[in-house]
């Protein structure tokens, strides 16, 4: 894990996540939701409109569940990537200011 992560909790959050994503139960969950899609991605029995729009609604839940890891280590990484970028810039910025007076420095 990312030892600059400024935020203490978010940190444990993710370490949390990605522990739960290496294991065997995550993996095994994974194949159930697989196993309970397959066969509601067949609409063609269904009765009526509202039946349609329940298993668009089931459909919708196991497409986030099964999207849940990747999203998850996508956002982190990105995290950061924009910490480390902030951090670059303010090294940068502060090379560029004179530490005595506070006042940015006149390159001649």
């Amino acid at each position: 894990m990312n030892q600059g992560l400024k935020d203490v909790e978010l940190e444990r959050h993710y370490q949390t996540l990605f522990d739960l994503f290496v294991s065997p139960a995550w993996k095994a969950f994974l194949s159930e939701v697989v196993r309970f899609r397959e066969p509601r991605e067949n609409i063609r029995h269904l009765a009526n409109g509202d039946a349609l729009m329940y298993r668009q609604g089931e459909l919708s839940a196991l497409d986030w569940v099964e999207a849940f890891e990747e999203m998850n280590t996508k956002a982190y990484h990105q995290m950061v990537a924009d910490e480390q970028e902030d951090a670059m810039a303010r090294a940068s910025n502060a090379a560029w200011v004179d530490e005595q007076t506070g006042r940015a420095k006149v390159v001649t």
